[in-house]
């Protein structure tokens, strides 16, 4: 199952692809020191993904410092073309996610399909996939800019600029 798949077309070379999401890429964190940085013990210095990155491919996630329930796993594969690459990359739920939907729709749904209340129940749980949704959503929304900035190599700190200036004039 997909959230979300997407490409980029870049002017830069594979490797230099490769090298520039490498950069940006940490090892996943262990059970315990996962716990310690969601109490704030943690590096600020840390890579902005975790995971691997081998053979023109990478397979991560980005480093939330707090638990997130719906981080995507982003996996990808950085191909030559004429102009210079391609990146094509697919978001994936994180399996822990997907049990913990099934068994709460399941839960929720049981009592419809067995008679009781059915239509209380079958409101819950569209009410239950209607506020997930968005949370999802706007979590690969980040995930795909937070990409996008680690192979552009822009400054991951950088907020935009509350008042934009007006289209087609310079500042």
């Amino acid at each position: 199952m997909r959230y979300y798949r997407f490409k980029m077309e870049l002017p830069l070379s594979p490797i230099e692809v490769e090298t520039r999401i490498r950069a940006a890429t940490g090892k996943p964190f262990g059970f315990w020191n996962s716990f310690l940085r969601s109490a704030g013990f943690d590096d600020a210095t840390a890579p902005p993904l975790l995971g691997r990155v081998q053979d023109l491919s990478f397979w991560v996630r980005p480093d939330a410092k707090y638990p997130k329930f719906f981080v995507p796993c982003i996996r990808g594969r950085i191909s030559p073309t004429a102009g210079g690459s391609k990146v094509r990359a697919t978001m994936y739920p994180r399996p822990i996610t997907l049990l913990f939907l099934l068994f709460w729709l399941c839960d929720i749904a049981y009592p419809a399909f067995s008679g009781r209340d059915p239509l209380l129940h079958t409101g819950m749980a569209v009410l239950v996939l209607a506020g997930f949704t968005p949370a999802i959503l706007g979590e690969v929304m980040k995930a795909k800019r937070l990409l996008q900035d680690v192979i552009d190599q822009r400054q991951l700190s950088e907020e935009p600029s509350p008042n934009p200036a007006p289209f087609g004039t310079t500042s």
